[in-house]
């Protein structure tokens, strides 16, 4: 894979990652984030970092691992670009596991 290959890569996993940690939000498990989200008009940093410890609270670690590496591979392989490949791999893994969870909603 080209470098910018990888860099998009990155951006779109996390972008899976946001993803599953907002419809998490709006069930049951963190429906006064999700609010907060509504009534800002948009998604803080914040207001996921919070929502992410409130459905961990109740579905688990996968949630936190699965946040800190879409984080990790959006701040080092999106925006310094400096992620290898087996880098996002890990990544990957981790956020495959969060985003599983919504299945069992």
């Amino acid at each position: 894979m080209k470098k910018d290959e990888l860099v998009q890569a990155c951006e779109k996993i996390y972008k899976a990652a946001e993803d599953a940690v907002k419809i998490l939000a709006t069930k049951e498990y963190a429906p006064k984030v999700y609010d907060a989200a509504e009534h800002n008009g948009r998604w803080l940093a914040s207001l996921l970092k919070e929502a992410v410890r409130r459905i961990e609270d109740r579905l688990g670690e996968d949630v936190g691992r699965g946040w800190y590496a879409a984080w990790f591979l959006h701040v080092e392989g999106f925006h310094e670009r400096r992620l290898s490949k087996e880098d996002i791999a890990w990544g990957l893994k981790h956020v495959k596991k969060l985003i599983k969870l919504i299945n069992h909603l």
